[in-house]
């Protein structure tokens, strides 16, 4: 799947490159490779992906960040950030997938995100997770 704990990369095309996919062709824009991060914490294993990329042709377009937690564990958990616009716990499944996406103006960076998480039925635990956030 994507790489754990790896430095984030930028591949740029020049404007007009065409890629052919699935016999579709594709004009290339700037795409941004995924970050992803293992959390092994309060009976919980997710899987946590964020990446950002162009909302547009034009070279002043904003920017979409995107963020999926999965849950790779055998049990719910329970996730809660402010960062993610989650004041209260969200409960993912055994195999789901939580979404968060947003639009910025700004470049987003990747910091050190605070997110508690915790198996149903157990106190949440704090830790950090890197994510993609709009300065």
């Amino acid at each position: 799947m994507f790489p754990l704990r790896t430095t984030p990369k930028t591949i740029l095309h020049e404007e007009g490159d065409l890629s052919t996919q699935h016999g579709v062709t594709h004009k290339l824009s700037r795409s941004i490779w995924p970050f992803a991060d293992a959390v092994k914490l309060a009976k919980c294993d997710l899987r946590v992906v964020s990446f950002y990329d162009p909302y547009g042709q034009k070279l002043n377009s904003p920017w979409r960040v995107k963020h999926r937690i999965l849950d790779v564990g055998t049990q719910d958990c329970l996730i809660q950030s402010e960062k993610l616009n989650l004041t209260t716990p969200v409960t993912i499944k055994p195999g789901d997938i939580f979404e968060r996406e947003s639009i910025t103006e700004s470049m987003p960076q990747l910091v050190d995100v605070e997110i508690s998480v915790g198996a149903t039925g157990i106190s949440l635990t704090k830790t950090t997770v890197p994510l993609y956030i709009a300065r």
